[in-house]
Order: structure tokens, then sequence, then C-alpha cells
């Protein structure tokens, strides 16, 4: 079952085909080269991108990951800023 939120995509045959193929064949990351991948979008859907094949690339979770939260942050897609960490100072008692 899809995580709650999720759309269909992710239980669609062709996208599960498309993931189960890339990791049995080991295909790597496009940006760092190792394996298991999840289907990344090359334009997010957000940024009105396609949920076809040809805008789908081979990512492992790490890149998957930083990719969103950069595009995400230039995009200014966070609620609040993130509280800047100086060192050891914000722990409690320094």
């Amino acid at each position: 079952m899809a995580r709650k939120g999720r759309s269909n995509r992710y239980r669609s045959p062709l996208y599960q085909r498309t993931l189960a193929d890339w990791n049995s064949k080991g295909v790597p990351c496009n940006k760092c080269g190792r394996t298991p991948v999840q289907i990344d979008h090359i334009r997010e859907l957000w940024m009105g991108g396609t949920d076809e094949p040809g805008n789908w690339q081979p990512l492992c979770r790490s890149c998957n990951v930083r990719k969103s939260n950069l595009l995400r942050k230039r995009a200014g897609m966070y609620d609040r800023p993130r509280a800047q960490s100086h060192g050891r100072a914000w722990r409690r008692g320094a």
C-alpha cells in the first residue's frame, strides 16, 4: 500500500517495473554511482515536469534527498528559516 499523501504513480506497473529493472541490473546513481537507486524526476512534478519515463533518472536515496532539499530551498518552499548552529553554543549548559 502506498504511503498516505502519495499519488498512484508509485503503484503504477510501469513505475514498479522500471524500478525493479534498474535495481536488478545494478543501474548506478546518475550523480555518485551508488546502488540501489530510486526513480527521480529530472524536472520535478511541482515544477511542471511530467510523470513519463523520459523524465525519470536513477538516483540513490541520499542524492535524491539532497536534490529535493536544494530545489525546495531555492524555490523558497521552506516554511521557516532553519536555526543556525554556531559550534557547541546551542547545546544546553554551554
